[in-house]
């Protein structure tokens, strides 16, 4: 019934994999759990990954080269056997006992017809180390949604905790290495009218990133956005910083705004790298780095 897909660079998912094989098995539902790693460098960790094919229905698979997130998810879903596929990133866990059970149910159910089923993300509430805080607070304040905040916005999807029907997601599907490919697969449902429900089912996101590198990455998804909107691949009000862009077009005011903030970029990039980072400044210096994409195309 359900294939769970999980693709994995240098981390270690035995952990992840024990407790899904536990509730799928209690389920008593046909279920296959298939893992990629996508080229690790850790031989320790591919060692220690390898050994969760011992599990009944559970498949490794190793890539020869690294593929990227978006083209291993492609080559797991060509080899799931079933027609609901579940994917979970590899530094995730569910955060109750019944998160397997709970998808299980909603498939089974006839009232309704959605193929997209997306349960949310979560974080952990006690701090992290200093040099995560500010993936961990950007987390929480922007992906960790209450399912009735997230209807309002249906198709701002993460790949990291998502049911789908396996021929919608070879359909809409986006391969590549940039960062950010989730906004055109979610852009790609929308354009295609389709279904999308949104329960409470999270997974909590355990493998936080340093400021350094989730700032990078950051800027790469901010740039992939701008890159998709010139090759009319995206709309030019599909994220929340472009309407934020368009708004100040519409009133003027892009070139009062970088001529502003370019004055405070030091000191926003300070606070950024801080132990107490805001993420309004964060994604005031997002929308000042997409301003100028756009100034300088």
């Amino acid at each position: 019934m359900v294939s769970i897909l999980i693709p994995t660079y240098n981390y270690d998912i035995t952990k992840l994999v024990g407790l899904l094989h536990k509730q799928a098995t209690d389920t008593g539902i046909d279920f296959e759990i298939m893992i990629c790693d996508d080229a690790s460098l850790d031989q320790q960790i591919k060692l220690k990954n390898k050994k969760t094919e011992t599990l009944p229905h559970c498949f490794y698979f190793e890539n020869k080269s690294n593929l990227g997130r978006t083209k291993t998810r492609q080559y797991l879903a060509n080899k799931a056997s079933y027609n609901w596929l579940l994917f979970l990133d590899a530094d995730v866990l569910p955060k109750k006992d019944t998160f397997l059970k709970k998808y299980f149910i909603e498939i089974q159910r006839k009232s309704h017809r959605n193929p997209v089923i997306f349960g949310g993300v979560a974080y952990q509430e006690h701090t992290p180390d200093s040099k995560k805080i500010l993936r961990w607070k950007y987390g929480k304040k922007s992906e960790a949604k209450a399912a009735v905040k997230r209807i309002k916005n249906p198709y701002n999807v993460i790949s990291q905790n998502l049911l789908i029907k396996k021929e919608v997601f070879l359909e809409n599907n986006v391969s590549g290495n940039e960062y950010g490919l989730d906004i055109l697969f979610s852009y790609r449902l929308k354009k295609n009218n389709i279904s999308v429900l949104h329960i409470e089912n999270p997974v909590v996101h355990y493998g936080l990133e340093t400021a350094s590198v989730f700032f990078s990455k950051s800027l790469e998804a901010v740039k992939t956005t701008f890159i998709f909107e010139e090759k009319g691949l995206l709309a030019s009000d599909f994220r929340p910083l472009q309407k934020s862009y368009l708004l100040l077009q519409k009133f003027h005011l892009e070139k009062l705004f970088i001529l502003f903030l370019s004055s405070f970029v030091p000191l926003i990039e300070k606070n950024i790298f801080s132990k107490n980072p805001s993420i309004f400044l964060f994604n005031l210096y997002r929308l000042y780095f997409y301003i100028n994409l756009k100034r300088n195309a």
